[in-house]
């Protein structure tokens, strides 16, 4: 459901779509929408290697789809540019995926900073060709054959770095700022690691602003004093 608000300032009136983002968000200010299934998204599209994503239809919805193989792939796009970003404000970043097939997900959010992995049914999630063992797992989860959401509420860093990970001082500087946005990868690992992928897919990305984030703070409940 989408309501559009009118609020009327000194400088005319603006609108901004109110969209529902699930619980227990609810009705949120929608900033931005990828719809990575569609090639005439107006997002420019990143993709490593080039060539290495295509577009088909999952589940009866249009998605973008990273096929398994012997190389490590991503394809991102830029979030927020222009759109009035304010550093140290809470957003939720909403990725839309099919839980149709086993799917490891990797999703770099540089908003944040944050890099998270999410898997669908017998998927490890995870990427075994490490430094220190990562101890995966392949569980038999039930898939449910709809459009899942991976949510994550996050605060937008003041300088914002770019699809590269920052790993010593020569390419520390983080020279981006809230104004061009953000990056968010969506990766998948090489097949060697990942013998039971069907590759990750996600069909939409949106970006939505958080006024109060204080109200989804969860209790901590602690041990007995004894």
């Amino acid at each position: 459901m989408t309501v559009v608000l009118l609020v009327v300032g000194a400088a005319g009136i603006a609108a901004a779509a109110q969209v529902d983002a699930g619980a227990p968000f609810g009705m949120l200010e929608l900033v931005d929408e990828v719809r990575c299934g569609d090639p005439s998204d107006p997002h420019p599209l990143i993709e490593d290697p080039v060539g290495g994503s295509t577009t088909t239809t999952l589940l009866g919805q249009p998605a973008r789809l990273l096929a398994p193989d012997h190389t490590a792939k991503l394809f991102a796009y830029n979030l927020g540019g222009g759109k009035g970003l304010v550093a140290g404000q809470a957003y939720l970043l909403v990725v839309e995926f099919p839980d149709d097939l086993p799917r490891t997900v990797v999703v770099v959010n540089r908003g944040a900073d944050f890099k998270r992995a999410f898997s669908t049914g017998t998927a490890i999630g995870d990427a075994r060709e490490q430094f220190a063992y990562p101890s995966p797992e392949s569980m038999k989860y039930p898939q449910s054959q709809t459009w899942q959401s991976f949510r994550q509420l996050f605060y937008l860093h003041e300088h914002i770095g770019g699809l590269k990970g920052i790993r010593s001082s020569s390419d520390s500087k983080r020279q981006l700022g809230p104004a061009d946005g953000f990056l968010v990868s969506i990766g998948q690992f090489r097949d060697i690691g990942n013998p039971l992928e069907s590759g990750a897919a996600v069909g939409r990305i949106r970006l939505f602003a958080i006024d109060n984030p204080q109200q989804y703070d969860v209790p901590m409940h602690f041990p007995p004093s004894d």
